[in-house]
């Protein structure tokens, strides 16, 4: 067994592109993750075909869902599956996301804190 999919963080400061190579040569899509601009242009200069805008700042772990807003219309020029990462609390969130160009949700703190919640998924 294999996993599909590989998380390429940008903010490492990693040779994006050859990571995205070495991740498809082993049969894995890689999804790189940005939460900044100029992480946006580093993602942008690959062939990632998934790329993930974390609304949570890793420095502060502040959430902000204008992040996604931000960044989101680069990346959707550019043809790309985008998923919106972190924050996502309500449907209201889940839809702003979608209206803001968002293909896939990454929701987990608030799944993992409230696991009653599972049951509400289908109405998303």
């Amino acid at each position: 067994m294999q996993a599909d999919l590989v998380l390429l963080i940008a903010a490492l400061k990693i040779d994006l592109q050859r990571f995205v190579e070495m991740a498809r040569a082993r049969g894995m899509e890689p999804l790189v993750e940005v939460h900044t601009s100029s992480e946006m242009d580093r993602a942008l200069k690959t062939d990632a075909r998934i790329i993930g805008i974390n609304n949570r700042n890793l420095s502060t772990l502040e959430v902000d869902l204008g992040t996604f807003e931000r960044l989101a219309p680069r990346a959707k020029e550019a043809g790309v599956f985008l998923v919106a990462e972190s924050g996502v609390h309500s449907r209201e969130d889940a839809c702003r996301m979608m209206e803001a160009g968002a293909d896939a949700l990454l929701v987990g703190t608030e799944l993992m804190g409230r696991p009653q919640r599972l049951g509400e998924i289908n109405r998303l």
